[in-house]
């Protein structure tokens, strides 16, 4: 592999593609195919039964699938006897490809490592707009976490 600078970019391309059924004709699941398309696709009932099996097989998979709750919440730092900064985090997708041995998420993750992109991500910024109409008045933290 040839050295890395400032400009090079990294690509994640996963070893399996796996979209919870139901999923499989939205835009991202389609440009996802699209984009990869020597990488084997299975259709899934159900994200949360992938749950174990070999931590880093896992992360080189990638799942496709709706997010279940809300998309815009509140920081899960701000808890009783915390001051609260009022950020919310806005969830696009959850869990990380990398394999850095220092993060904290390795062993966070260990019992859910797939990278998981959620399909719609128009739902989630519409979630945001209405928020932001509903309160014109306030300035808002939003970020990915």
């Amino acid at each position: 592999m040839p050295p890395r600078d400032a400009t090079t970019t990294c690509v994640f391309v996963p070893d399996e593609i796996l979209i919870e059924r139901g999923c499989e004709d939205t835009t991202m699941a389609r440009r996802c195919r699209a984009r990869a398309p020597h990488v084997p696709v299975t259709v899934i009932d159900d994200r949360r039964a992938l749950a174990g099996g070999d931590f880093a097989a896992a992360k080189r998979r990638l799942v496709l699938a709706r997010r279940r709750g809300a998309v815009l919440e509140h920081c899960p730092a701000g808890t009783r006897g915390l001051a609260c900064c009022n950020y919310l985090v806005l969830t696009f997708a959850s869990n990380c490809p990398m394999d850095c041995r220092y993060c904290f998420l390795q062993e966070y993750l260990a019992g859910n490592a797939p990278l998981t992109a959620y399909v719609e991500p128009e739902t989630a910024l519409a979630e945001v707009a209405e928020l932001l109409d509903r309160h014109p008045e306030r300035q808002f933290r939003i970020g990915s976490g």
